[in-house]
């Protein structure tokens, strides 16, 4: 993530990478050696996110961080690949997650909490619970903006407070 200019990933037409690198100095050896021992024996798939319902097991944890959809401040979060990410593809993943509660999989999914969000979740009849929290985005030099984002989820919110 730090090897992209403002930890950006953004892709062209043709769907290839187009952000120059960053800072030399955001590389870290030792994070870097820590990250490694982490994510040794982790999966990391580039597949549609509709895979983790075949593979996902009672007691696993999902995290989704799909593009969001547009804000104020950020019109074209979900343009960063070839296929937009729509809100038909929001409703997809929504599906996905209530599929995977039903499976006693825990899920969290970030996105931004926005009145379109507030109303696509509203739509389903089911109960999430919902952590709002603010995030600064350092996107083009600019000053950081705050942007609200929501995380989703099928746990108790009292939970999350005593972790």
């Amino acid at each position: 993530n730090k090897a992209a200019y403002n930890s950006l990933w953004r892709v062209n037409t043709d769907g290839e990478f187009n952000v120059q690198f960053g800072d030399p100095k955001d590389f870290e050896p030792e994070k870097i050696k820590k990250s490694s021992k982490i994510l040794k024996n982790v999966k990391i798939k580039n597949e549609d996110f509709g895979y983790v319902l075949q593979e996902a097991n009672k007691g696993d944890k999902v995290y989704f961080d799909p593009p969001y959809p547009s804000t104020p401040n950020s019109p074209n979060y979900n343009k960063y690949t070839v296929e937009e990410f729509d809100m038909e593809d929001q409703e997809r993943l929504i599906n996905c997650c209530l599929n995977l509660d039903q499976k006693d999989v825990f899920f969290v999914l970030s996105n931004a909490d926005t009145k379109q969000m507030r109303q696509l979740l509203s739509s389903f009849d089911h109960e999430f619970s919902l952590i709002e929290i603010g995030a600064r985005r350092w996107i083009s030099c600019k000053d950081s903006s705050q942007e609200d984002e929501l995380l989703i989820t099928n746990e108790p919110e009292e939970k999350w407070i005593k972790q």
